[in-house]
């Protein structure tokens, strides 16, 4: 098309960040150095997920083709910039899983494709623009901020390593099963030495496990966000206790538990080191969300959103839990702040392009941008 000048595509959203079933609103400008008839422009969403495992030389892709509106009607585009205004609305009972980036081995991605098709052209010129989508994860569910140990009942899942006066018994729990990046981990470890041996230190660690599925073959990746380890050594007889210990978490993606190629879950790990061949551990699951912890109400004023019940969406400036009135003193309102931060990890190149097409934009860098709680506030009543 010697006669198109530019070609790109305006998300009215910015930054592109989208939930599901939410409508996603743009503009296709298109300039032209002189008037040329087309057959139909359309604009697209494309999702797809990308497992590659190496050893087997096998790669599984499944794709999930969202949503299409095409203007199917031929037009003479005339010698100046067109704007196409389009609109196009995820699905609210899709399976679409977060946006998610690991290397080239896995990924997770979306992007909406405008494209300008000509009856003597084949095959037609396409504009793309990455986005992020984010399946709704609210940690204001019931399941997600409850204790998942009973405070005081500690003992029922303790970690024991006998020795020859006694035992050395390792205790942790912390303060709910889902959180948002952020937010802040509490944590209660308890160390009873009543060995004769000195445990040398108590450890923490953030995990963050990665699991990949091609052609019924599967690969997993570990890799660690955090890491501390208390300062003095636990003499036997004595009783170490790390009480309100709090792990800030990064931007980190959320967990991925519904796609069929790509698994992504969290847990902290608790050592007590005994010596260099023998540790005791406990493994804390939880849950990584995109709809943040919130415990005051929005005004009155604004529309209400509860993100936990199918169909409703939180804002980009605020939210309102599942749990939560819609009705109160506008003097109490303190708003929950929802804002994007890139992933931790960086961006990763993209080196498979959705739709096969040769423009340079198709090989910029692409970072996926996650929920994080900006004025999250530590409270250690619980």
């Amino acid at each position: 098309m010697e006669n198109l000048l530019s070609f790109d595509i305006k998300l009215a959203k910015q930054p592109p960040v989208f939930f599901s079933n939410q409508c996603i609103t743009g503009t296709v400008i298109i300039e032209l150095s002189s008037a040329m008839v087309v057959n139909g422009i359309a604009a697209r969403i494309y999702g797809r997920s990308f497992t590659k495992i190496e050893v087997a030389h096998t790669t599984s892709v499944d794709d999930t083709d969202d949503k299409s509106t095409t203007h199917q009607d031929t037009e003479i585009l005339t010698e100046e910039e067109v704007y196409l205004d389009h609109c196009l609305n995820l699905l609210s009972n899709a399976r679409m899983p977060s946006s998610f980036e690991h290397g080239s081995n896995c990924n997770i991605r979306y992007e909406i494709t405008a494209s300008i098709s000509r009856k003597e052209e084949n095959p037609v010129h396409s504009q793309t623009k990455m986005i992020t989508v984010l399946e709704c994860i609210d940690i204001n569910q019931a399941s997600l901020t409850q204790r998942p140990y009973p405070q005081g009942d500690e003992t029922k899942f303790p970690r024991t390593c006998c020795c020859s006066s006694g035992p050395v018994k390792l205790t942790a729990c912390v303060d709910r099963n889902g959180y948002c990046p952020g937010e802040g981990v509490i944590l209660d470890a308890k160390c009873e030495n009543l060995s004769s041996r000195t445990v040398d230190c108590i450890k923490l660690r953030l995990f963050r496990y990665v699991t990949w599925f091609a052609q019924g073959r599967s690969q997993r990746a570990i890799k660690c966000y955090y890491e501390h380890e208390s300062r003095s050594k636990v003499l036997p007889g004595h009783l170490f206790n790390w009480q309100n210990e709090i792990i800030y978490l990064p931007a980190v993606p959320p967990t991925i538990q519904s796609s069929s190629l790509i698994s992504v879950t969290y847990e902290l790990m608790v050592f007590a080191i005994v010596s260099t061949d023998d540790c005791l551990h406990i493994s804390l699951p939880f849950i990584i969300g995109t709809v943040p912890m919130q415990m005051q109400c929005q005004s009155q004023a604004e529309s209400p959103l509860q993100p936990s019940i199918p169909g409703s969406l939180p804002s980009d400036s605020q939210i309102l839990p599942s749990n939560s009135s819609t009705r109160c003193n506008k003097a109490k309102l303190i708003p929950q702040m929802l804002s994007y931060i890139e992933c931790i990890d960086g961006f990763c190149q993209q080196e498979e392009n959705l739709e096969e097409t040769s423009d340079d934009n198709n090989k910029a860098p692409f970072v996926p941008l996650y929920t994080f709680a900006t004025n999250y506030k530590v409270s250690l009543q619980r």
